[in-house]
């Protein structure tokens, strides 16, 4: 192979890489995000398909926590992801010193009684026409969940999303 030509390869492929390393970082610049005109990062993870994953994980939880509490039905239910400690505090004024992890706090709308439920002894079981559900968003398991009391707003935690339970 002529020295020309040789030159000529190695220059082509250097420009060849060269466009392969631009498009790889393009690529992950929109994946992780990109900014807006406050600099505020703007994160892709909460579009459509952060959210189909979401109804697709916890559709399930919440018919059958809601059916083992009386309610086979529940007229609806809403979700917002928060840090567990906002959710905990939103929802019982309390705080915990176990480590901050993402949670899906849910508050579904129907009859429930609380068949499951810890109580004393002699004590009715809870009934209300709300429960709220605090789910490990990372391992998809019930972290807790009550019958009854205030309705959490969950607008304070974020956008909340309404689950089609398909009733």
């Amino acid at each position: 192979m002529a020295p020309s030509t040789r030159w000529f390869r190695s220059r082509w492929m250097l420009a060849v890489l060269g466009v392969v390393a631009v498009a790889a970082v393009a690529a992950v610049v929109l994946v992780a995000g990109s900014t807006t005109d406050d600099d505020e990062p703007v994160h892709r993870a909460d579009g459509p398909s952060a959210a189909g994953i979401q109804q697709a994980r916890l559709v399930p939880i919440v018919r059958d926590l809601a059916s083992s509490n009386g309610e086979p039905h529940p007229r609806s239910a809403t979700v917002v992801r928060a840090s567990s400690g906002r959710a905990l505090l939103l929802t019982s004024s309390a705080t915990s010193s176990e480590p901050e992890r993402p949670v899906d706090l849910v508050v579904v709308r129907g009859n429930f009684v609380g068949y499951g439920t810890r109580r004393p002894a002699g004590s009715k079981l809870p009934r209300g026409s709300v429960m709220t559900i605090t789910v490990d968003a990372g391992k998809g398991e019930i972290v807790g969940y009550s019958i009854g009391g205030p309705v959490p707003d969950l607008r304070e935690l974020g956008d909340p999303v309404d689950l089609d339970l398909g009733n």
